[in-house]
């Protein structure tokens, strides 16, 4: 299995705290790790978006739009592994 979402280098995404796990899914060629990796990213940015919902930390605009992005490629990437 090829990823085929946009991957960049982990040390070129801003450093936000649920990018890690992101990058992990995105770049596991296991079908069986897979899985696991995409739930893992998903419960990191549900995180960051409680805090943010908690007043705990901002989530400015830059931060928003990588998360809708991320939580896009996840989506497809489930729907890939399940066909």
């Amino acid at each position: 299995m090829t990823p085929i979402y946009p991957i960049r280098e982990e040390s070129q995404f801003p450093q936000y705290p649920w990018q890690a796990s992101y990058a992990a899914a995105l770049v596991d060629v296991r079908p069986d790790r897979v899985k696991r990796r995409i739930a893992v990213a998903e419960n990191a940015i549900n995180d960051r978006l409680e805090d943010s919902l908690h007043g705990r930390q901002v989530l400015d605009s830059s931060e928003r739009s990588a998360i809708m992005q991320a939580l896009s490629h996840l989506r497809s990437l489930k729907q890939d592994i399940a066909a």
